[in-house]
């Protein structure tokens, strides 16, 4: 994983920032279509490839409960933002650039009752009203790490228990509970609007 990591735009709004040696074409198509998005974000995704198209993305578990939504802004091959989830691509020198800023309306509230016990990312750091669980924010950093690897053709598929995905477990992988606690400081350090909890 890179240590690189995800930067505040405010309170309710984070910017990654990656840059892959390949076509934006081809980075395009692994943010637009579920066969890509299966591989390397989410296991179980649909995607209406357009604007207004509508898309379900699952969390770790396949038979779990989707995300659901629209595609509100489709602009190929520059942007596609999914409510909330926003790809922005760009070309430069040796690649493609792209930015995912992932954000939250003000009144969202995390429902920490579902946090498993012994969770290493489920808390909240900067305080009730914020929607940066560590293991969260650390999950789409190496998501995002990943979508390299699967663009490279190296990404290993990912591993389940019984047809699960390990956390559901008490499996956890190192790389990502060291990023947990990386972010458990950025975040609680670096938040805009102050620090309303521990």
């Amino acid at each position: 994983m890179t240590d690189e990591l995800a930067t505040f735009v405010d309170r309710y709004t984070m910017r990654h920032e990656r840059t892959y040696p390949h076509p934006i074409e081809r980075v395009w198509e692994a943010v637009t279509t579920a066969e890509h998005l299966d591989a390397w974000m989410l296991p179980v995704c649909q995607v209406e490839a357009r604007l207004g198209g509508s898309w379900s993305f699952t969390f770790a578990d396949p038979d779990g409960v989707a995300m659901e939504g629209v595609i509100v802004e489709f602009d190929p091959p520059r942007v596609v933002d999914y409510g909330g989830m926003r790809f922005e691509l760009e070309t430069v020198t040796g690649g493609t650039r792209l930015v995912f800023v992932q954000s939250f309306p003000p009144g969202f509230r995390q429902d920490q009752s579902i946090v498993p016990v012994g969770d290493p990312g489920g808390d909240l750091p900067a305080g009730p009203d914020t929607p940066w669980r560590p293991g969260f924010v650390a999950g789409f950093h190496g998501m995002l790490d990943g979508l390299g690897r699967h663009l490279d053709g190296t990404l290993e598929p990912q591993p389940y228990i019984d047809g699960v995905h390990p956390h559901h477990k008490g499996v956890y992988d190192p790389d990502w509970v060291r990023m947990c606690q990386l972010y458990r400081q950025h975040i609680r350090t670096t938040i805009p609007g102050g620090v309303s909890g521990k």
